[in-house]
C-alpha cells in the first residue's frame, strides 16, 4: 500500500522570548525492507522472504521518524515495527554491524541524478555488544563525536547540537536502516523513507526546516 502523505510540521512557541520547537514526523510503511532501489521512483526493487533474519527481526524495519529542533538542539528519533535488542545480544544470522540514522546532505542525493557527497551520518550503532550514538564524517567516515541517546522499546531518540553541523540554516535528511551483511561483505541500507512520505520531500531525502 502506497504511503500516505503525513508530515505532521509543529511550531509551539516554548515560552515568551524562548526559541520554539520545530518538529517533522514522517511515517514509513512496513513489509518493504529492499536489496536494491529504483533511483527513479525511489522504490526498493526486491524483497527478501520473510524467513530472512535481518528480516523476522523486524527492528530494521521503520514505522516512523522524527526531526526536531529547539534552539540550537536536535532531536533525532525512529521507531520499529520492534524492540531493539538488549545488549549483549547477537544480530541476526548474517548480519555483523547495524545503524539507524539519518544522513545530512547538501542537497537531496541520487546516484543517477544528484550524487552529492553526504555531509554527515548521524546514527544509533550497535555491534552485536553495545549501543553508540555518533556523529561521523560522510556515509562511511570517522567518529567525529558521541552523542547522548535513549532506547525505549522498538524507539530511540539521540541529540546533536547545530554547531556540530556547522550551523548550517538548511540541509537535506535521508532517514535510513543500514547493515554490514558479513556474507556479501557490502554495506546494505536496507530501509529507506518511502516516497512521497512529506512534503517538500526530493527522492529520500526531506528538507530542513520543514517545508
Amino acid at each position: 500500500m502506497s504511503a500516505i502523505v503525513v508530515g505532521l510540521m509543529l511550531a509551539m512557541p516554548m515560552s515568551a522570548g524562548a526559541s520554539s520547537t520545530m518538529t517533522t514526523v514522517v511515517p514509513d510503511r512496513t513489509g518493504d525492507l529492499g536489496i536494491g532501489w529504483d533511483f527513479t521512483t525511489c522504490e526498493a526493487q526486491s524483497l527478501w522472504g520473510q524467513g530472512t533474519p535481518w528480516v523476522r527481526a523486524g527492528y530494521f524495519d521503520m514505522t516512523s521518524v522524527w526531526l526536531s529542533q529547539s534552539g540550537k538542539t536536535y532531536t533525532f528519533g525512529m521507531e520499529l515495527t520492534k524492540d531493539l535488542p538488549q545488549e549483549g545480544s547477537a544480530l541476526p544470522y548474517g548480519v555483523d554491524f547495524a545503524c539507524w540514522l539519518i544522513w545530512i546532505d547538501p542537497s537531496p542525493w541520487n546516484a543517477l541524478y544528484n550524487p552529492v557527497d553526504t555531509l554527515f551520518t548521524i546514527g544509533l550503532n550497535y555491534d552485536g555488544s553495545k549501543y553508540v550514538a555518533a556523529l561521523m564524517e560522510g556515509v562511511n567516515g570517522n567518529v567525529i563525536a558521541p552523542l547522548p541517546f535513549t532506547i525505549d522499546g522498538s524507539k530511540f531518540q539521540l541529540q546533536f547540537s547545530a554547531a556540530s553541523i556547522g550551523k548550517m540554516p538548511s540541509f537535506w535528511w535521508m532517514p535510513a536502516t543500514k547493515v554490514w551483511l558479513g556474507n556479501m561483505h557490502t554495506w546494505d541500507s536496507i530501509d529507506r523513507a518511502d516516497p512521497g512520505a512529506s512534503p517538500g520531500q526530493v527522492w529520500w531525502d526531506l528538507p530542513w526546516p520543514p517545508v
